[in-house]
Formats: C-alpha cells, structure tokens, sequence
C-alpha cells in the first residue's frame, strides 16, 4: 500500500540504470575538490565504506609511519565528538586506531615514526628502522606488530618491507603489514585469518555454533545472542565492525556463519571467510520486527529449530506488540524525507549500500511517511505533473537546482531528512530535523529503540522554531 502511494517512484528508479549493475559511487564527497553536485549529495559511501572495521588486538604493538598530519584528515567517529559523517555504528569503527585508553585496556600500545619535511626529502626509512629497533630491544608484552602506513611513505618509495623483514628476524615476533588494497583495518583482518590458519586445529565436533558477521558489539548483539540461545544456538564469534586475534581463532569451530550483506565486506567475505569449510548464509539484517522475524527464522531453519523458533518469537512478540503498536500510531502523525537521484533510489532497494539496513521497508513498517526529492538531471526543460499528494503517505518530488531543493525542503512534510553529513546544514536553514544510520539497531528491543530515536528527531522543536535564523536571511532588533 505504501508503494502505490507514489505511483512516479518505481519508475524514477529505473531512470537511473537498472538494479542489475548499480553504479560504482566511487567519488569522494568531502575528500575531492569541485565535486560539482556535491550541493544534492546526501549520501556518503565512500567515506563510510573505508572506515568500517577496528582492530581490538590484546598485546599488539602497533608501529605508525605518518605525519601527524594523517592523524587529523578526518575526525574521529568512536570519542564522542563530532565527526564529519555519520558513521554506522560510530562507537566501533575508527579511521585510526583504538583510542589511548583502549590500548592501555588491552595491553597494547601505538609507535609513531612521525614524518617531517626532511624524511619526505631524503626518505622516512631510518626513522623507521629506528622505531622498530627499540620495540625489538624491548618488546615488554608486545604479542604482535602491526606495521601501519600512510600515503607519503607510499609515494616517496619507502623500503619498508626491508626494514619489516629485519625487525622480524631480530625480534621473532610476528609482524604484519596490511597493503591498504582496500582500508588497512580490513586488510589487517585478512591477515590475521591467515595468521590462525597456520595454527594447528583439532576438527570440528558438530553442534549449533553461529559465526555473526557485521553486528557491533553492543547491547542489541547481547539481545539477538540471547534470542539464539534460546533457540538453543550458541553465538561462537564476532566479527566486524570490530575484530580480534580470539574471535578469527574461534571462527572455524561454527557451524553456520551469517553474514549482513554489507559493500564494505564483500570482498573480505569472498577472499575469507566464504572459502572456510563452514556453511555461509548471507541474510538481510534483522532490522524491524519483520526484518528481526525473518532473520531468526532463517537461522532456526537452518538448525532444524524451527518449531522452537515459533515458540521463543510468539512469546517474545506478544510482549513487545502493545509497546511497538502504540510507537507505530505515533509515527503515523509523521513523515521522514530522502534526498537522492534515480541511482541511489535504485540502491536503496537493496541494503548493502547501506551498511547492511534497509531503510525504507524498515521505516514504512513502523508507520512513518516517505517523502522523495529526486534529482533530475533535465535542467527544468521538462514538465513534472504535481498531483495534489497533500493527503498521500508517499510522494516523490523532482528538483533541478538548488534554489528548488531548498524551497521544496522548506514546503514538503517532512519533518526529519537523511543524511550522512554530521551537522546538515541544509536540512537545519529548512527548519528539519535529520536522521541517519547510527538511529537503527537491530533486533526486537533494538527496533523499538530505532522507532523511538525516529519520533524523537520529528519531534524536536528546535529547527522548525529557528530555522529563520538559521537561514541567513533573519534580522535582529
């Protein structure tokens, strides 16, 4: 019913190319100069896509070779403090390395080779041979070294895979040394799998152990755990955002791995752990109470569990319906907006452009409306019928500049828009609120927390009191 609120949105999709080969959306937003329609860019992939993994190692040394420079070419997502993107899960992913009271929690530590003018000159090798010699002469409790680079050391022609292969000998203490094909964490991941796999393993003894891949280690993992533990499956390990020596060494003891379709782990997935000798399920994430149902059903399927799944979930359900019915007539008074082309409109429809959450099934499912902006790329040459849609749930309007997207900001209901910058001012001078993917967790409490975090920001009354003097165009006295 909700589709066919919108009768222009189905075909605007197909506008933009067809589902079957997604564009690549390989263009940095913040990080080019003179992105041209960077002004309608709502989405930030590429940024959020590279910062999608943190290393949790227990007695690693990680050795750094940077100017301090690379410290600060974007803010941190894990601290708290502001950030430029909002990440998927902003206290587990990090664009460096585990926080200082982190490392000291799990017994490591950080080294930094900090390049200057005279090393970008004459090379930044001997500052790093200088480093690691000191971990080697004193190692302490240091399990592993974790060689880590930036693009400086890459473009003047470091030989650091000399200095590497030195340290190694004289130490004995393993070493890696990502190669950033993708993001160094990610890479660091795959070498650490190939790193337990040259540990010798007794088999496999059969039983009902699931691997989870792509779920943060946070409250609504401890939720969905003991949700499979009550279908008598066991949560064996974890891994992504975060990952650590003891998760990769537990991994090939499951016996089911289910992996959150996910851009940024696709390729992991492929290489890793989808060659393991341990059956893979890619399934949609469980967001939402269906997405949630599904989610464990399928897992419960797999186990031959499925009787108990019908069980634990009634049980579970009748308890949460009152509660979740009663946010779901609330959001029924509101309406959350997107701004995209036909391109994303397409990408939408599949989740793993968005770190695995489907968006729009998920919030027509709790009641909200949906507006669409969609860019057109006409220049205003053709005519856009305006049906009157005052009444509508789902509406779609087009744009072809951005005095247009601004007024229609300003005049659809909407009253919180998507976006992926931290603080959109866009969205604050049209007096709305904002949303984002760090709003949605998964599983039963985890929806009924999404649903309430989404009334929360239609709810807030500061944009629409003072977006006036968050326009530009107020006077004072």
């Amino acid at each position: 019913p909700a589709r066919a609120a919108a009768p222009g949105l189905a075909d605007a999709a197909e506008e933009g190319g067809r589902e079957s080969s997604p564009p690549p959306y390989s263009r940095w937003m913040m990080w080019t100069w003179g992105v041209e329609d960077q002004w309608r860019r709502f989405f930030a992939n590429p940024e959020l896509e590279l910062n999608s993994a943190k290393p949790l190692l227990r007695g690693a040394a990680f050795v750094v070779q940077k100017e301090l420079e690379c410290f600060f070419v974007e803010a941190r997502s894990d601290d708290g403090a502001a950030s430029f993107f909002n990440h998927p899960w902003p206290d587990h992913c990090s664009n460096v390395l585990p926080l200082p009271f982190e490392l000291r929690r799990l017994g490591s530590r950080q080294i930094v080779s900090d390049i200057k003018d005279g090393e970008i000159i004459l090379g930044g090798a001997r500052k790093m041979e200088a480093a690691m010699s000191g971990l080697a002469a004193e190692p302490g409790s240091t399990e592993l070294a974790v060689f880590l680079t930036s693009c400086p050391a890459i473009v003047i022609g470091d030989d650091n895979a000399a200095v590497i292969e030195r340290f190694r000998r004289r130490s004995g203490i393993p070493t890696l040394s990502p190669d950033r094909d993708a993001d160094q964490h990610t890479d660091l991941l795959g070498e650490l799998f190939a790193l337990a796999g040259r540990t010798p393993r007794p088999p496999r003894v059969p039983g009902r152990r699931v691997n989870l891949v792509g779920f943060p280690r946070d409250r609504a993992l401890g939720e969905l755990s003991s949700l499979l533990d009550e279908l008598g499956i066991t949560v064996n390990s974890v891994v992504l955002p975060e990952f650590d020596r003891e998760s990769i060494a537990r991994y090939p003891d499951a016996d089911l791995q289910v992996v959150t379709p996910h851009r940024a782990y696709e390729g992991l997935h492929a290489a890793i752990m989808g060659k393991l000798d341990v059956p893979s399920l890619t399934l949609e994430a469980p967001y939402g109470m269906e997405g949630a149902r599904r989610w464990l059903g399928e897992i419960a399927r797999f186990f031959d569990r499925r009787s108990r799944f019908e069980e634990v979930w009634g049980a579970r359900w009748e308890a949460a319906r009152p509660g979740w019915e009663t946010l779901r007539r609330r959001a029924g008074e509101h309406a959350l907006g997107f701004v995209c082309d036909a391109q994303r409109l397409a990408l939408l429809r599949d989740g793993r452009w968005s770190a695995g959450i489907p968006l729009p099934p998920v919030i027509r499912e709790m009641g909200f409306g949906l507006h669409w902006l969609l860019w057109c790329g006409c220049g205003g040459a053709n005519a856009h019928p305006l049906p009157d849609d005052s009444k509508e749930r789902e509406t779609i309007r087009r744009f072809h500049s951005p005095a247009e997207l601004a007024a229609l900001l300003r005049e659809r209901p909407a009253d919180a828009v998507y976006s992926d910058i931290f603080f959109d001012a866009r969205l604050s001078r049209a007096g709305k609120s904002q949303f984002s993917l760090p709003f949605f967790e998964p599983g039963i409490e985890g929806a009924a927390r999404t649903l309430e975090r989404l009334l929360g920001a239609c709810r807030i009354p500061l944009y629409k009191d003072y977006a006036r003097y968050l326009s530009g165009k107020a006077t004072y006295g």
